[in-house]
């Protein structure tokens, strides 16, 4: 039996493998976005080590500089997923164009799961050695709790 795929069957599946790409960033990354608990890593940090001051100072440069990676990466996404919806409206079947632009949201993605491990490396190098065990504890029971 043949399947007929319509533009908007069409459209649904690629926004629905775009989320996937990006979901495949892992548990790591859902760590860092908006949720109504906060649960980002520096948040997960607070509740489980002591930060003193030298801690907090230099784990807040690392956020930082993780999060001007991250939005930029994101932004990358977003006009990936635009370029996406302009080849589909010209277009809307699998052409040269729309595997070019998966391939960019696709690398995206990975360049975002990249980036987001690097940064949790360096936040566990930002602590001092006595608090890496509670880190990683919390760590592996947030990446856990993702893989369910």
């Amino acid at each position: 039996m043949l399947l007929r795929v319509t533009g908007t069957m069409l459209v649904a599946m690629l926004v629905a493998g775009a989320v996937g790409a990006v979901a495949g960033t892992g548990a790591i990354w859902a760590l860092h976005t908006a949720h109504p608990e906060p649960a980002d890593l520096h948040s997960l940090l607070h509740k489980v080590v002591p930060l003193d001051a030298a801690e907090e100072g230099r784990l807040d440069a690392k956020e930082r500089g993780y999060t001007g990676k991250r939005v930029a990466i994101e932004a990358r996404m977003k006009a990936a997923n635009a370029r996406l919806a302009a080849a589909i409206h010209a277009d809307p079947r699998w052409s040269p164009e729309v595997e070019a632009v998966t391939q960019d949201v696709e690398a995206a993605a990975a360049e975002l799961q990249r980036v987001t491990l690097e940064h949790v490396f360096e936040m566990r190098d930002g602590l001092d050695p006595d608090h890496r065990a509670a880190y990683d504890k919390a760590l592996i029971e947030a990446l856990d709790r993702g893989a369910r």
